[in-house]
């Protein structure tokens, strides 16, 4: 063998290790490669499994919070349908055995009918809105007139206690179950009220979503003036309120202007007071200053105050327009004032 073949040789068999070599790093690197995608594959799975786990817990949560939806809605309908188990009618003849007339026993009748059918629809939750104001308004009203045409009062009557029981306890249920972020208007007009009504009615009244509570010649003013009290100082949605033929005293008027300052002390203001042939003779004028001051007072800005049917004179229109100049007032209008930097009051006084 010449010197040329046996470098060639040798150079074949030198080289043939390198050429060896070659093939592991390939290796290695199509390993880490492979790895790497595992790792990746195996991160996704996490992130895949956390995605499912999370969608998991979802759905059990929202399962759950159907299920106490739910449970809180046979609640409801058991405590909506309740009334019918309880509901116990009085018979016409005891009205009559009250001394009372025919149109009374009828009138009385209606007004069980009307009381009934509120407390369904505030159960039930299918209390409708006023088509003039789309206030969702419950309204119970003795609906009687007397030959003279005037309206005539249903008196309390004991058997009539299990009926305010009920609309109490609705009230409270529909803030419940069926507010859905709105408030009720709550009128209930020419009934007596007395201290024990107005105690069942009370709790509920200060809790319930109501914004417009309107009493109409109800009687016992004492009592009603401290229930408005507590029901102003408790319930704040509470802004609107409306007497009509309740005959205050001033010391009656003094207990409600102290509410009326201490909730305009805050942020929820009362923004409509009425008080419509409220006072025996007249509105006297340090009763008329009073109520001008509590109203306007603290937070107010957009007050108004109904004053109708109380026989003011040339004094009461002097205390008015003290009351405006002293609180540098521009006047837009004669019902309509402007306090300069303390609030906007629109007076009703016709």
């Amino acid at each position: 063998m010449n010197e040329l073949q046996k470098r060639a040789g040798h150079d074949e068999v030198a080289g043939a290790p390198a050429a060896a070599k070659a093939p592991q790093k390939l290796t290695d690197v199509a390993a880490a490669i492979k790895i790497a995608e595992l790792q990746a594959g195996l991160e996704a799975l996490k992130q895949g499994h956390s995605v499912v786990v999370d969608m998991l817990n979802a759905k059990v949560n929202s399962l759950r919070a159907e299920n106490d939806s739910q449970k809180r809605e046979i609640t409801g309908l058991n405590s909506a349908f309740q009334w019918a188990y309880n509901y116990k009618e009085i018979p016409r003849r005891h009205w009559l055995e009250q001394g009372h007339s025919e149109e009374y026993a009828d009138a009385m009748e209606n007004l069980l009918g009307s009381m009934k059918e509120n407390i369904q629809t505030l159960s039930l939750g299918t209390v409708l809105n006023d088509s003039d104001h789309g206030e969702k308004i419950i309204k119970i009203d003795f609906n009687l007139n007397d030959e003279q045409g005037n309206y005539v009062r249903a008196d309390h009557d004991e058997l009539l206690m299990p009926h305010w029981k009920e609309f109490a306890a609705a009230l409270r249920h529909w803030s419940e179950y069926h507010a859905d972020g709105k408030c009720l208007k709550v009128e209930i007009i020419y009934i007596e009220l007395p201290k024990v009504v107005l105690d069942i009615l009370r709790p509920a009244f200060e809790e319930s979503r109501i914004e417009n509570v309107f009493f109409e010649n109800s009687h016992h003013t004492g009592d009603m003036a401290d229930f408005a009290k507590k029901v102003l100082q408790s319930n704040h949605f509470t802004k609107e309120v409306y007497f009509g033929t309740i005959k205050f005293t001033q010391e009656d008027v003094k207990t409600l202007c102290s509410a009326i300052k201490s909730r305009n002390m805050g942020s929820q203001s009362i923004k409509n007071l009425a008080l419509c042939d409220c006072f025996d003779g007249g509105i006297d004028a340090h009763t008329l200053g009073s109520i001008l001051t509590s109203v306007t007072s603290g937070s107010a800005k957009e007050v108004t105050l109904d004053l109708r049917r109380n026989m003011m004179t040339s004094r009461e229109a002097g205390v008015i327009a003290r009351f405006l100049t002293s609180n540098e007032v521009q006047v837009d209008n004669p019902h309509s004032f402007h306090l300069a930097c303390l609030s906007r009051l629109t007076l009703v006084v016709f």
